[in-house]
């Protein structure tokens, strides 16, 4: 008798089936279907799937495909915008060269203004934060003290 309930229960009812389709979709790679918008100078591709509201999705989604395998890597502001949907439409080639043209100008100012006035600017080299706290009493290698680093 069990045997006989159990081929006759719903597939969706069946924790094996459940279980075995499951599995099969955390093997298969998910490439989410949706339109190429645009991309960046940095090699950075930009994809949106349209909203459908009849399947309760209110809003589009959308995505980036980084050049490299990072997701942590430079994006323009304009595209960070788009992505976190502050703005509508994505951003043309020729927007985003003009604000990095500005970009690049201010900087070019700032130099000047600061050879003017005899000061020395150093370009800023962003330094990733260490996930843990570095301790100077503790060594890095055997044998190496880190003094590079010092929390007070």
């Amino acid at each position: 008798m069990p045997t006989a309930w159990a081929v006759t229960m719903p597939a969706e009812r069946n924790v094996l089936a459940i279980l075995f389709r499951n599995f099969l979709k955390s093997i298969t790679p998910n490439r989410p279907s949706g339109n190429l918008v645009g991309s960046d100078h940095f090699g950075n591709k930009y994809y949106e799937a349209p909203a459908d509201p009849s399947r309760g999705k209110r809003h589009p989604r959308r995505w980036i495909d980084p050049a490299g395998q990072q997701f942590d890597q430079e994006m323009p502001a304009e595209w960070e915008a788009w992505l976190r949907r502050r703005r509508a439409q994505p951003p043309t080639d020729d927007e985003v060269a003009r604000n990095r043209a500005i970009m690049e100008l201010k900087k070019i100012n700032a130099a000047k203004l600061a050879e003017q006035r005899g000061e020395v600017i150093e370009p800023a080299k962003p330094e990733r934060p260490s996930a843990f706290p570095v301790w100077e009493e503790y060594e890095v290698e055997p044998g190496q003290k880190n003094s590079k680093y010092k929390i007070k």
